[in-house]
């Protein structure tokens, strides 16, 4: 297995990725200068490189990615799933006027299915569970923080803005209706689940 390596621009040490994930999410006209190596995904939000091999001497630009790498700054839009292009912003007003709280409910109701493509899709080439869930977990920041009046924390005016029109739990959802659409649609993905469920099964 390949050894850890730090980003040569910003030396944060990296996450490995495989060549077959690499050479789909890289833009075609530099898809051929790709090596037959798997590389490293520079997690630093402010760093200029997404990823890296310094084995074979070669870094791919963030902007030289098909789609925005969600937690790079100036990331628009900031995606959350890569498989079915919901981004953050859907999963904060979903979970605003809704109050679904679940990853799996929130994709089908926004999608009527799940990715399971994150292999070809997703830069990190796994599934996107831990970076869905910690967007939900804003959204019901969010949500609880819209009820705390500006002048008692004026710092919370910018995230909470573009939502403050948004009506909270305005929009009914039938969780049973959903649960059954999943079972008849997507009867073996484990989409969503924990690591120790998906074991054994297919995920996306």
């Amino acid at each position: 297995m390949i050894e850890q390596q730090k980003c040569p621009q910003c030396g944060t040490e990296g996450q490995l990725v495989k060549n077959f994930t690499v050479r789909r999410i890289v833009n075609k006209k530099i898809k051929d200068k790709i090596a037959d190596a798997d590389f490293f995904l520079c997690k630093n939000p402010q760093c200029e490189i997404g990823y890296y091999n310094n084995e074979v001497q070669k870094t791919v630009h963030k902007s030289e990615f098909k789609k925005p790498l969600w937690y790079k700054v100036g990331a628009d839009p900031i995606y959350a799933c890569y498989c079915t292009n919901i981004t953050e912003d859907d999963i904060v007003r979903t979970v605003i006027e809704t109050g679904l709280r679940d990853m799996r409910h929130i994709m089908f109701y926004l999608k009527g299915r799940f990715g399971n493509t994150c292999r070809y899709k997703n830069p990190q080439g796994i599934c996107c569970v831990d970076t869905f869930n910690s967007m939900i977990v804003k959204g019901l920041r969010i949500k609880q923080n819209r009820k705390i009046p500006e002048e008692l924390n004026p710092a919370l005016k910018e995230e909470i803005a573009r939502y403050s029109s948004l009506q909270e739990d305005s929009i009914v959802v039938e969780i049973e209706k959903l649960n059954q659409e999943i079972s008849e649609k997507e009867p073996t993905s484990t989409c969503g689940c924990s690591t120790t469920t998906n074991k054994g099964t297919r995920c996306c």
